[in-house]
């Protein structure tokens, strides 16, 4: 956390935060244990589940404790799955994968993916990252807001986010989206509503004449008649 947003929270508002970043990071940790599952449930019996661990690992760029904790979880909740099952062992060897430093999404996705026989797995594996991806923006989004609204008094939104991302450790891919996505969603609850302008029946066509002019030469029309 930044010296200055140190300095302005005391030590009570602090304790809450932490408490609050807590709930946020247990709710990550649940949404990726659940999306571990389902990317394990996508491979079948085509790709080990050791396998597809450190795949979903490295295309979500896991920390190391991240990605311990999410797969002693995983492979706790299909052991429980199994007992009393004649189901093929959980503990596959996986394949050693070399970390990799500053990568994006894409790059990550498409280095694990790279050479890959099951081509709609392939596929499967890049959609379910991206649904993956925009689920954690809104456990994001929803736990922000509370740092915004406690903050409300004495941070400006960018300070309070800064807060949040620090203490909930906001991946860098991550921060900018966070940031639009909070302000559009304080924008739709304090902007000024305006009136609503009348639109055209068709919404793919743009009217040539305000409404009044329109009026007015019907208004001709009947005098006419």
């Amino acid at each position: 956390m930044s010296p200055k947003s140190k300095a302005r929270l005391t030590g009570e508002k602090r304790r809450e935060l932490m408490v609050a970043a807590a709930v946020a990071r247990e709710a990550l940790l649940q949404l990726h244990v659940t999306r571990a599952l389902k990317l394990i449930e996508l491979s079948g019996n085509r790709v080990s589940v050791m396998r597809m661990l450190s795949i979903y690992a490295r295309v979500q760029e896991l920390s190391k404790s991240d990605d311990e904790t999410i797969s002693n979880r995983v492979l706790a909740l299909l052991g429980n799955r199994r007992k009393g099952q004649n189901a093929a062992p959980v503990y596959v060897e996986g394949e050693e994968d070399n970390p990799s430093v500053n990568r994006s999404l894409l790059g990550s996705v498409r280095d694990r993916m790279k050479g890959r026989r099951f081509h709609d797995l392939r596929r499967w594996v890049e959609l379910h990252t991206g649904s993956t991806q925009a689920a954690m923006i809104e456990i994001h989004v929803r736990h922000a807001l509370r740092f915004v609204f406690e903050l409300n008094e004495t941070h400006a939104v960018v300070d309070a986010l800064e807060i949040y991302r620090e203490l909930v450790e906001v991946p860098d891919n991550l921060t900018d989206a966070l940031y639009i996505y909070v302000l559009d969603r304080l924008a739709a609850e304090e902007l000024p509503k305006t009136q609503k302008e009348e639109m055209p029946a068709d919404p793919t066509q743009v009217s040539l004449f305000p409404t009044e002019r329109r009026k007015t030469k019907r208004a001709e029309n009947k005098r006419a008649v």
